[in-house]
């Protein structure tokens, strides 16, 4: 039983790194495109494009790594 543990990990992980590369997969393109329409109407327009993808591309890390690393401190009475 103690095996299956310990696979169960690398298992979960595979799973992860899947489902993050088939979100990123889709969501770059549309990234891109986004930002290739903002460069058309200035690059104020395309700053604060690139601000607003880096913002939130870095908060979902974190959030992502907050909720791995303190996971088991989150209790709900």
């Amino acid at each position: 039983m103690g095996s299956v543990e310990s696979l169960l990990r690398y298992i979960f992980g595979f799973s992860g790194g899947m489902f993050l590369y088939i979100a990123l997969s889709c969501m770059m393109p549309e990234m891109k495109s986004t930002m290739d329409e903002a460069l058309e109407n200035g690059y104020v327009d395309a700053f604060l494009v690139l601000s607003l993808q880096t913002t939130g591309l870095a908060l979902g890390t974190f959030s992502m790594f907050f909720f791995a690393r303190y996971g088991d401190l989150i209790k709900f009475s």
